[in-house]
């Protein structure tokens, strides 16, 4: 059964918009020990005003040392951000592969199909956020380039198995 590792799910008060081309939100967090991530559950919601955010995919990265994704993608995973509400709920987002995570910084990215600011989808923020070991990046330019702000925290909660949970036993009989 999975477990909850990583999270920070207090203190909401604002929202982050993001769309395909322009603006990708990233959420850093530390692990403390290694597990297999099987999936995230993220707090999000639609503009309320004619929003198709479409296929919603949220990436896992490493992070390097100033905190901001590097590398091939690790894990993907997808939800059908049409069926988002107007108002802020949890989704889980299942990685279509798990992933074997090592006690290192890592990035969730989340893209959205929507290519009009006007009409975002929304992850949810603490404008004044308390994680430890972990922050808020973004980019505006597909990636390009990467900005960091770690005084605010994206809502998320990372869940897996832990090593112990994956281990088998055999028996000889």
């Amino acid at each position: 059964m999975a477990e909850r590792f990583q999270y920070y799910i207090t203190g909401e008060n604002g929202n982050y918009a993001f769309y395909q081309t322009i603006n990708w939100p990233g959420m850093t967090f530390t692990t403390v020990k290694a597990h297999t991530i099987q999936y995230v559950n993220l707090k999000m919601h639609r503009y309320d005003g004619g929003s198709h955010p479409g296929t919603i995919t949220c990436e896992l990265y490493l992070a390097d040392g100033d905190s901001k994704p590097t590398g091939s993608v690790l894990a993907t995973g997808t939800t059908n951000g049409e069926t988002l509400g107007t108002s802020p709920e949890w989704r889980q987002i299942n990685f279509a592969v798990p992933y074997e995570l090592a006690v290192a910084k890592y990035v969730l990215v989340l893209k959205s199909q929507q290519d009009d600011p006007a009409h975002p989808t929304y992850w949810r923020r603490d404008d004044a956020g308390s994680y430890a070991t972990g922050g808020m990046v973004y980019t505006t330019d597909q990636g390009v380039s990467w900005d960091t702000q770690f005084t605010v925290d994206f809502m998320f909660e990372e869940w897996g198995l832990s090593p112990s949970a994956t281990s088998r036993v055999i028996v000889i009989p």
